[in-house]
């Protein structure tokens, strides 16, 4: 068993994001899972990344607030406990254009992108 308590979590920025606090929760610098790794990303009204390519496949799942996500063509309005998986190199932008912080988690395939 791997715990990692929310106050011991390493937190980190993650490329292209603006005004995005991020922590690692699982995996990579965070220990325990070799294969994908887990995040969760507080973004404050205003807050946004991309657009840009998602470097490896991930799954977004909204724990607390809204957020606006564009890919492939398509805007789409994320709302609490909604999720979304995105491939390997697809381009997407997500921001908060709520009034209120939006909480994000993030599972990464980290198992993928190591080859």
């Amino acid at each position: 068993m791997h715990i990692v308590r929310r106050a011991e979590a390493p937190g980190y920025t993650p490329p292209g994001h603006q005004d995005v606090a991020a922590w690692r929760l699982q995996g990579l610098q965070a220990g325990g899972p070799e294969k994908f790794a887990v995040a969760v990303s507080s973004y404050p009204p205003g807050a946004g990344a991309g657009p840009a390519p998602v470097p490896a496949s991930c799954v977004y799942v909204v724990l607390d607030g809204e957020f606006t996500l564009e890919a492939e063509e398509r805007t789409e309005c994320l709302c609490m406990h909604d999720s979304v998986h995105l491939k390997a190199g697809e381009v997407r932008s997500i921001r908060n254009d709520g009034t209120r912080t939006a909480t994000l988690l993030v599972v990464t395939d980290t198992y993928a992108s190591a080859k």
